[in-house]
C-alpha cells in the first residue's frame, strides 16, 4: 500500500491497499476506511479526495490489521529542483508540480550542489555544476552563463530577479567571496558588493534592494548607493517574500523570519532540522515556504507553521516557479 503521497485540491487517489496474513497471502476481508481530517474524503471503496489544503491520515482497517495513509494537500504551484537517482551518484536539473507530476528533466548533473533558480514560467534555469553558473533556455543544452575572460575562480548560489533581467550570484576570484550580477545571455558582469564574505543573493521583488549572507549575518543593501543594512541576525540563504515586507532564512536547523528593515526577527519552526544550505523559497502567494529537511522537502505554512511533507525522495534545492 502507498504510503504516503501529495494531493491538489479536486484531486484523487486510489492507495492500492489490500489484507494479508503473516505469510504475505492475500485474504478477502473487506477493508474499512476513514480519513481523520476534512482536508481529505474517503469513500468505501478506499478512493481519496483532496478537499483542504493541509495534513491528513487515512486508516485502513481489515479483520485482522489496521494501517494508514499519510496525505498532504498542497495548493497549486511548481517547483525546480534537483533530484538525484536511486543509487544516489548521478542527479538532475528538473521542474515538476507540487504533487509530483509534470516532471521535466532539464538539465543533468555530474555535482548536487546547484542550487536551480527559474524564471516564472521556467523557460530559463540557471544552475551550479563543478564551480561554475549554467543556463538552460526552453530546449537548449545547458551553455555557461559567466564567460572564462572574466577569470573568477568559481561561481554560486545564483538567483534570478523577479522581472528575469538579471541573474545574482557569488564568486570570487580569492579566498573571499562577493555579490556579482549578470544579464542572461551573460553581458554586463558586476560586483555588488567587497570586502568580507558574500554569498546566498536574493534581490527584492521590486529590484531596489539585496538581500545576501554577509560574515554570517544576513545583510540588506539597497542596490545603487553602496548603502547597507548590516542586521544583527546571524543566518544564511535569506529569501525575500513576493509581497518584498518579509525576508526567510535558515539558522541553527530552524527557519526564520525578519521584517524587511531587519527588524522583528522570529522562528516559524520547532522541532524539525532544515539544513543551512539546501534550499529555502516562498511561494507565489507568501502563503507557503519551503525547506528541506532531513527526510522530506517540507511546505511550511507561514502563519501557523503547519508542516506539509512532500513524498519526493532524493529531491533537494527546492524554489518555486513564481
Amino acid at each position: 500500500m502507498t504510503r504516503d503521497t501529495a494531493l491538489i485540491v479536486g484531486k484523487r487517489f486510489v492507495p492500492n491497499a489490500k489484507s494479508a496474513d503473516r505469510y504475505n497471502n492475500f485474504r478477502q476481508d473487506p477493508l474499512a476506511y476513514v480519513s481523520n481530517s476534512a482536508a481529505c474524503g474517503v469513500d468505501s471503496t478506499g478512493v481519496i479526495e483532496a478537499r483542504v489544503v493541509s495534513r491528513c491520515v487515512i486508516t485502513v482497517r481489515s479483520a485482522v490489521a489496521v494501517d494508514s495513509v499519510h496525505v498532504s494537500v498542497v495548493p497549486q504551484g511548481s517547483l525546480v529542483l534537483i533530484q538525484l537517482d536511486f543509487g544516489g551518484a548521478r542527479g538532475s536539473v528538473v521542474t515538476m508540480a507540487l504533487d509530483g507530476s509534470n516532471v521535466r528533466v532539464r538539465a543533468r548533473l555530474v555535482f548536487f550542489d546547484a542550487f536551480p533558480s527559474a524564471t516564472r514560467d521556467a523557460s530559463r534555469i540557471v544552475f551550479r555544476e563543478q564551480d561554475r553558473l549554467y543556463i538552460v533556455e526552453d530546449s537548449a543544452p545547458p551553455r555557461r552563463l559567466v564567460s572564462a575572460s572574466h577569470r573568477l575562480a568559481w561561481e554560486g548560489w545564483p538567483r534570478f530577479a523577479a522581472d528575469g533581467t538579471w541573474i545574482y550570484f557569488a564568486g570570487g576570484t580569492d579566498g573571499n567571496p562577493n555579490v556579482y550580477r549578470v544579464r542572461p545571455d551573460g553581458s554586463a558582469l558586476e560586483q555588488i558588493t567587497s570586502g568580507g564574505s558574500s554569498t546566498t543573493p536574493d534581490p527584492s521583488p521590486d529590484g531596489t534592494k539585496l538581500s545576501y549572507t554577509g560574515d554570517g549575518l544576513i545583510r540588506i543593501m539597497t542596490l545603487g548607493n553602496a548603502s547597507s543594512l548590516i542586521t544583527s541576525v546571524r543566518g544564511t540563504q535569506p529569501r525575500w517574500s513576493p509581497s518584498g515586507n518579509r525576508i526567510a532564512f535558515l539558522d541553527a536547523g530552524s527557519v526564520n523570519l525578519i521584517n524587511a528593515d531587519g527588524s522583528n526577527a522570529r522562528q516559524i519552526t520547532a522541532g524539525v532540522s532544515y539544513h543551512d544550505y539546501s534550499g529555502l523559497d516562498w511561494s507565489a502567494d507568501g502563503n507557503w515556504i519551503i525547506a528541506r529537511s532531513l527526510n522530506t522537502l517540507d511546505l511550511i505554512n507561514v502563519a501557523t507553521s503547519e508542516v506539509l511533507p512532500l513524498p519526493f525522495q532524493r529531491s533537494y534545492q527546492a524554489a518555486f516557479l513564481r
